[in-house]
């Protein structure tokens, strides 16, 4: 989701940043282009230039270089934890297909449904955090994964923090709330529905064997 060009260029529109900025819709996603390689790793730095009201300058301050290091820290720190926990869970499911046999696919539905169950209740209530106080957890937010205080840019002088105000913010965290709830929400179904199913087939054929003693 944060390497969405797409998502990018809709917010800008959305909140003409552009025009706040001082800068051309074309060289406002060049800039971000340039942001989002760097975050992937294929971009070693953020030294930049771009006419930004009509004088060609440096686009981001020491302050926003630092800053981003911090977030390009942040983003490799996620990945790798994300890779970790996709394996363990590989090999959870591995051991269970492994030992468990016939009873390996409704132990695994059980453990998506709790696990998705688990997840829904923790983005409800972050969605419900955000709804009524978001400033109060975008500050948090920050407090938590950052321990200085980089992140407080100045809008008059800051290109980054017009690029992407707290209203950015506010609509990506939503989207990634409801991308989680609708996933949550189709696993579950799937899980809980093969559930039913397996159960509804135990009991049919249970009283088939008794119809037929």
């Amino acid at each position: 989701m944060a390497f969405d060009m797409g998502f990018y260029e809709r917010e800008y529109q959305k909140y003409g940043q552009a025009q706040v900025i001082g800068i051309s819709d074309e060289g406002l996603m060049g800039i971000t282009e340039g942001l989002v390689d760097y975050l992937k790793g294929s971009r070693d730095d953020l030294n930049m230039r771009a006419v930004i009201q009509g004088q060609e300058q440096e686009v981001f301050g020491e302050r926003e270089k630092a800053h981003m290091v911090d977030v390009r820290l942040l983003f490799d720190r996620g990945f790798i934890i994300l890779y970790v926990c996709l394996g363990l869970v590989v090999l959870g499911y591995g051991f269970v297909i492994a030992y468990k046999k016939r009873q390996a696919m409704p132990i695994l539905a059980k453990s998506f449904l709790w696990a998705m169950a688990i997840i829904a209740v923790l983005m409800a209530a972050l969605g419900i955090y955000m709804a009524v106080d978001f400033n109060g957890a975008f500050t948090n937010f920050h407090l938590l994964l950052f321990n200085n205080d980089l992140w407080l840019l100045n809008p008059a002088t800051d290109v980054l923090i017009n690029m992407v105000p707290e209203a950015f913010f506010y609509d990506t965290a939503f989207r990634i709330v409801a991308f989680f709830a609708a996933a949550c929400a189709v696993l579950g179904l799937l899980s809980g529905g093969y559930l039913v199913w397996r159960k509804k087939g135990g009991s049919r054929r249970a009283l088939s064997g008794s119809n037929e003693a």
